[in-house]
């Protein structure tokens, strides 16, 4: 079936690069552009319901305008790149609406575990502007500090990796364990919390 041979290729959470590339009119990228999704893939995020993102790879605000999510309140990083957060916009267009004539709403928490600010502020300061003009609320957390969202929790796992700063994220509820570790595993140290896990996502190739 030629839609399952595609999924074999690239996985079913819209890995990057996205889907149809710029330039490229391969014959995947030419299904993508008439068929759209599945066909058409943004970068690597996931959200879970009701309110919480994790990752704002360009794109993101299409998917949750698809998908008529209505809350958005808690955002997570894995690392900086540009394929995992050049969507950031969506603070701004998801929080001000004062121009539309409606009420702000309250910033968006966005979580950075130990580590991550560093580079964020060098790389990437506009989510520093961002907290300034009041679209989000930077909070710092520890590796390994278990987040409590109402019936479940996450819990940000440093891939432990001597060269640079990225995290996967351990999902928890009714005794069923995610991990989600869209990129950059390789080199990394596995511990515990990557045992007895229902649901691993992880970067192909």
């Amino acid at each position: 079936m030629e839609g399952h041979e595609y999924a074999n290729e690239s996985d079913r959470i819209s890995r990057c690069p996205p889907f149809p590339k710029p330039r490229c009119y391969c014959k995947k990228c030419k299904k993508a552009r008439e068929k759209g999704i599945p066909y058409e893939r943004i970068c690597s995020s996931l959200f879970i319901y009701p309110n919480i993102l994790i990752d704002t790879p360009e794109g993101v605000f299409r998917r949750l305008d698809r998908f008529k999510i209505k809350k958005l309140e808690h955002v997570f990083c894995t690392h900086w790149h540009p394929d995992h957060t050049q969507g950031h916009r969506i603070f701004e267009m998801w929080v001000r609406a004062g121009h539309l004539g409606g009420e702000q709403k309250p910033p968006i928490r966005v979580y950075f575990p130990t580590g991550m600010l560093q580079d964020f502020n060098e790389h990437l300061p506009s989510f520093s502007f961002y907290e300034t003009h009041k679209f989000i609320e930077i909070v710092q957390v520890r590796d390994r500090e278990e987040l409590p969202f109402g019936n479940l929790t996450i819990t940000p796992v440093s891939l432990q990796r001597e060269d640079r700063v990225r995290y996967s994220f351990l999902i928890k509820e009714n005794n069923r364990k995610v991990m989600y570790a869209p990129c950059s595993v390789f080199n990394a140290k596995f511990d515990q919390y990557w045992e007895n896990l229902d649901i691993l996502f992880l970067e192909t190739g």
